[in-house]
């Protein structure tokens, strides 16, 4: 009698009895990422997720991303104000985004079980038009930073927004990746 009300009850919730070992998963370089920034961050996401082990090569499968394009644009603006001169106004740029796609395809023996998904990573950051004299805040994801430092690291948090999504992909798509074996 319980066995019978635990199976329905299971199957009611749509619990399913998976196999609860890791499934190995390796990462090859990521095509177009010229740093190496973008691969170590799907590589820290992926180990996050309970159900795949990161494995340097040789694993069950094999993630192939690829780096299709990288955009940054400006989406906020303001006026700069001269204290000289007070009639001068200048629109200047004051917030941007910018966007990462990538291609992603899971492989296993060389054939494609999973994909090809498009993901697109974003970031948003303000920052200052003028260049300033002093590192202050370089850290900040362009807060009270000039345009040319928040460029250079506004890269960290857009990677690692590309590569929880497409970590959030493997995972969503778990039921797939079983399906096929």
């Amino acid at each position: 009698m319980y066995k019978i009300l635990i199976l329905l009850v299971c199957t009611s919730c749509t619990y399913k009895f998976v196999d609860s070992k890791p499934q190995t998963v390796s990462i090859q370089y990521i095509s177009g990422d010229e740093t190496g920034d973008l691969t170590s961050s799907v590589v820290a996401e992926i180990e996050k997720l309970p159900s795949f082990r990161y494995t340097p090569e040789g694993g069950a499968y094999t993630l192939e991303v690829r780096l299709l394009d990288e955009e940054s644009e400006k989406i906020d603006y303001r006026f700069q104000h001269h204290e000289h001169v007070a009639a001068f106004k200048k629109v200047i740029p004051s917030e941007g985004r910018a966007q990462a796609l990538v291609e992603v395809k899971l492989l296993q023996n060389q054939k494609c079980v999973l994909g090809p998904a498009y993901i697109l990573g974003s970031c948003e950051f303000a920052h200052q038009n003028e260049s300033l004299n002093t590192n202050i805040n370089r850290f900040s994801l362009g807060q009270l930073t000039d345009i040319d430092t928040t460029e250079d690291v506004l890269y960290v948090p857009l990677y690692r927004n590309t590569a929880r999504k497409v970590a959030l992909w493997l995972q969503d798509n778990l039921d797939l990746i079983y399906a096929t074996n």
